[in-house]
């Protein structure tokens, strides 16, 4: 079953392609250190492993997601040129999402997605044999490595929200920190992914992805916007809503303006 979740405004316009995606790297992130050795002829890049892939509808983010799928991002020109397949479990599975929305890719940590055209998304059965695992194509193959090959092979990781908090209250014009804590309880790296958005006015919500390894926790600090100072019909006091969403629940935390 096909599911998309509504998540938040956008509040800004972005453009991307179905099948490709859009990327920013943070040196933070954990996605290099435990997926490389991939070969081939093919000079291809492992980008990440998740349980849903994020679209642009209209000005909203959505997660849009299969049961029973995982999503698999490659980079490089030799990813993205025509007549690739992923040879999976025994089947072959061409590049895309079935949507007629843009994709768009959340950066390490928080922030904005970037443009970038040489990323490619598979949609892959959440778990199977993955020992003849490859990207092919006319012109040769790349087979990842054994780390990323037992990620594909293993039951998508469970994430959970362990900690979502933030200042009680905040100074007019001051921008507020909230600190996210996310915990993996199995037995292979994970990737978190959600969108961060304060809920008043139209003010631009805030993407992440992040590896989380195998039994280990991870925080993450996400600092928005000034808030501004009270307007008319929102007192001094009055509480303003920010809002944390992610493929498996939510999270609101509130403060007050001074």
């Amino acid at each position: 079953m096909r599911r998309r979740t509504a998540l938040s405004l956008a509040g800004t316009a972005l453009a991307g392609l179905a099948g490709c995606t859009s990327v920013q790297n943070d040196s933070t992130d954990t996605r290099s250190t435990t997926d490389s050795g991939g070969s081939g002829s093919l000079d291809v890049g492992f980008d990440a492993l998740q349980p849903a892939v994020i679209e642009l509808f209209v000005d909203a983010y959505e997660f849009e997601m299969t049961d029973g799928s995982q999503y698999l991002f490659l980079s490089g020109a030799d990813a993205t040129a025509s007549d690739r397949q992923f040879r999976f479990d025994g089947s072959e599975y061409d590049p895309g999402v079935d949507t007629s929305y843009d994709l768009v890719r959340a950066p390490s940590t928080f922030g904005a997605p970037t443009g970038a055209s040489d990323w490619v998304v598979f949609e892959l059965p959440e778990s199977g044999d993955a020992g003849d695992a490859a990207l092919r194509g006319p012109d040769g193959e790349w087979q990842p490595g054994d780390a990323l090959r037992e990620r594909l092979a293993a039951p998508v990781p469970s994430l959970a929200v362990t900690g979502f908090e933030g200042p009680s209250t905040v100074p007019a014009d001051d921008s507020p920190t909230f600190t996210v804590t996310v915990s993996n309880a199995s037995d292979t790296d994970g990737r978190f992914i959600g969108v961060f958005e304060p809920q008043y006015g139209r003010t631009s919500a805030q993407l992440v992805s992040r590896s989380v390894p195998a039994g280990e926790t991870v925080t993450l600090d996400a600092t928005v916007d000034a808030v501004g100072t009270p307007t008319p019909g929102r007192e001094q006091g009055n509480p303003l809503s920010y809002e944390l969403l992610w493929p498996g629940g939510s999270e609101t935390a509130t403060l007050a303006v001074e």
